[in-house]
């Protein structure tokens, strides 16, 4: 089963990175208001919650205990069985075959699901009930039906069999669904490639936005100035002051640094790799000791350690009223760049293009200080 779950967890890693992310994914797949509402989280919780279930290494029970055991086995593959054909429905694919869910529907729907069978008409069909060699390795069950002319039929499946076609099926049908991921990464994979090379060849700066707005704009939600206004206004003023040109720089860097990540990430999602490396039993971790050599005292000063403000920036960014503008002015009374950018976000406190053009550039100068 561990290997249905691997596969699962690709699928889940797409969707919670790519379909919630892109629109240009997103009409890829079935997506609407009913999947907005992350029903698809409800599905994959469900798979989670009962993969371990499924376990041919079960102990031996009773035969009142082998009947609670087997009815919750058959019953969890069912409906893995329909989750399954839903999370195909999501991904635009055909629902899987009754061949392929067989032999396991059909006993579940005999010995679970109706024991007393009808025909539409309502007369008799079959019926059923649980043999007397039932165990934990074995469903056994006897079936009467107009076919045998009411003579039972013994039924018996071994449990090695009924979890092995379950794990055929949930691989057959999740490397469908991986073979379409893959598709549509490549495509994806090829637009923001596109994108980078508009990078590199110094294509218009607005072009960039622009296209980034269109096949990447999750990368948009990194910072507040990054929005088509903000950033055609910072184009336009960047030779105004160094914080404007600092906007645009930093943005095409961050965009470079985002292309590149998920280049890797969706390399990663679409290998073949099925397994992580294990770690043996018997693997010692070594301890680390911490030796201080002799009786002698260490003197630390404390007042020569480098301070590090990435706390206080952090608040500052939300305009934390205890670690806020005047915090840093006090902070950085003799820096007069430093004050410059905290003078401007003051006057500014409610434009958000004017405080944060400056926080991003205040936090450069710190940085280039050695401050963070």
């Amino acid at each position: 089963m561990d290997l249905a779950k691997n596969k699962l967890d690709r699928i889940t890693a797409f969707w919670n990175n790519y379909v919630w992310n892109y629109k240009t994914i997103q009409k890829k797949v079935l997506w609407n208001a009913e999947v907005k509402t992350n029903y698809y989280g409800d599905i994959l919780s469900y798979f989670s919650n009962t993969f371990e279930l499924l376990k041919s290494n079960v102990k031996k029970k009773g035969y009142g205990e082998n009947i609670f055991y087997w009815t919750g086995v058959m019953q969890i593959i069912y409906v893995h069985q329909d989750l399954l054909d839903e999370v195909l429905r999501i991904f635009k694919i055909k629902k899987s075959s009754q061949k392929d869910k067989n032999p396991n529907r059909r006993i579940r729907n005999e010995l679970i699901g109706h024991p007393i069978s009808r025909h539409r008409d309502k007369s008799f069909k079959s019926s059923v009930f649980w043999g007397n060699q039932l165990a934990t390795k074995k469903i056994h069950y006897y079936k009467y039906s107009i076919k045998s002319g009411f003579t039972a039929r013994s039924h018996s499946y071994e449990l090695s069999i009924i979890i092995n076609s379950h794990h055929v099926l949930l691989n057959k049908y999740f490397d469908i669904i991986l073979n379409k991921i893959n598709q549509i990464l490549k495509k994806y994979l090829k637009q923001i490639e596109s994108l980078e090379a508009m990078i590199e060849n110094g294509i218009n700066f607005m072009d960039i936005v622009t296209l980034t707005s269109q096949i990447h704009e999750f990368f948009f939600k990194q910072n507040e100035l990054y929005n088509l206004v903000t950033l055609n206004e910072c184009k336009n003023r960047e030779g105004e002051h160094k914080r404007y040109k600092h906007v645009v720089n930093t943005f095409l860097s961050k965009l470079k640094e985002s292309i590149k990540e998920t280049n890797e990430d969706i390399h990663e999602i679409t290998s073949n790799t099925e397994e992580t490396p294990k770690i043996e039993e018997n693997t010692q971790i070594p301890n680390i000791k911490i030796v201080v050599s002799g009786s002698e005292n260490v003197d630390i000063d404390l007042t020569k350690q480098e301070r590090d403000y990435n706390y206080e920036l952090g608040k500052l960014y939300s305009r934390h009223p205890m670690f806020g503008i005047k915090y840093f002015k006090q902070e950085f009374k003799n820096d007069s760049s430093i004050i410059e950018e905290l003078n401007n976000m003051e006057e500014n406190y409610h434009n958000d293009l004017e405080y944060y053009s400056s926080y991003d550039y205040l936090k450069h100068l710190m940085d280039e200080k050695k401050l963070l």
